[in-house]
């Protein structure tokens, strides 16, 4: 299986989610371990073996940890990349132990923290420090046996010391990431919520169009109860002859329905109508066309309705 495949499988979770990601370390305690390495981060393996580390069962937070623990020795970029993704949580979560932690699990962990604290990268140890890694470190390297001692005694060496001052400047800068994220999910929230207020609207009014009407009578008067947009309203994906919800605009300046053109992008890196490659993939709303729609929508569904009492 290909690593962008065994990647794709980690985020199933739990039993395949755990053998992919044992697959993942195999294959960087290979002779190809910088090529797989490579790999794994461009198949986007960080995030994916973090939301495993986070949520997955026992097997796969040990497979995770271990895999994380080979991407991270002697890599300052993956290092880094990890500390960004919000990975060093779950590890410390793992070492402080419970019901998902098994032996070999807060092994992993151990040696995970080890390795993403050495190699003069302050910043990460900083952060573990900051996260609260360095009682769980210190309990495990009193009551752990072998190696497992030697990566959390090593690690709690480096990680203890970091001043007092960085620490703190680390543990104010996640603060804030916490809270920018927080905010970010209220606003996704806000406008999940407005999108679905929208089509609600929508709905309410074809169903009062039907009810005041009726489907025999539309269809005598050559009326579709759908309200067939112009052209310009319309997804150029869906095509279903109804205007846009959520309206956005690519980086060609092409306006789709958001969630076809974000189901294209999964897949694509290209502009789904000229097949062109897209300078990136960000996605604009458009609130002009928005606005026009809404307008045209209720003068419309007024039209529908004074015929009906006409």
């Amino acid at each position: 299986m290909s690593v962008p495949a065994l990647v794709a499988a980690v985020n199933t979770g739990h039993i395949d989610g755990a053998r992919a990601a044992k697959s993942l370390f195999h294959l960087l305690v290979n002779d190809a371990n910088d090529a797989n390495m490579a790999a794994i981060v461009a198949a986007d393996g960080i995030p994916s073996l973090i939301g495993l580390l986070r949520h997955g069962g026992v097997k796969g937070k040990q497979h995770a940890a271990a895999t994380i623990a080979l991407l991270v020795k002697h890599n300052d970029a993956n290092q880094v990349a990890i500390a960004e993704a919000d990975g060093i949580v779950p590890l410390i979560a793992l070492l402080r132990g419970g019901p998902s932690s098994s032996k070999d699990a807060k092994h992993f962990a151990a040696a995970a923290l080890l390795f993403l604290a050495q190699n003069n990268n302050t910043d990460v140890a900083a952060a573990i420090a900051a996260a609260g890694g360095v009682a769980p470190l210190a309990r495990f390297a009193r009551i752990g046996k072998g190696d497992a001692t030697v990566f959390a005694t090593r690690a709690l060496v480096l990680v203890r010391a970091i001043p007092a001052e960085q620490v703190e400047a680390v543990r104010v800068a996640a603060e804030r990431k916490r809270q920018a994220a927080a905010a970010r999910a209220a606003a996704a929230r806000a406008e999940a919520e407005r999108i679905n207020t929208r089509k609600a609207a929508r709905d309410a009014r074809r169903l009062l169009r039907l009810q005041a009407l009726g489907v025999r009578c539309l269809q005598a008067l050559g009326i579709d109860e759908h309200m067939p947009a112009p052209k310009d309203y319309t997804c150029p994906i869906t095509a279903t002859g109804e205007a846009m919800i959520d309206p956005v605009v690519d980086a060609l300046g092409i306006t789709y329905e958001r969630a076809a053109i974000e189901r294209w992008l999964k897949d694509h890196n290209t502009s789904p109508l000229s097949m062109k490659k897209l300078p990136d993939k960000r996605l604009v709303p458009n609130f002009a066309l928005w606005s026009i729609i809404e307008d045209w929508e209720k003068k419309e569904h007024e039209k529908y309705m004074a015929l009906a009492t006409a």
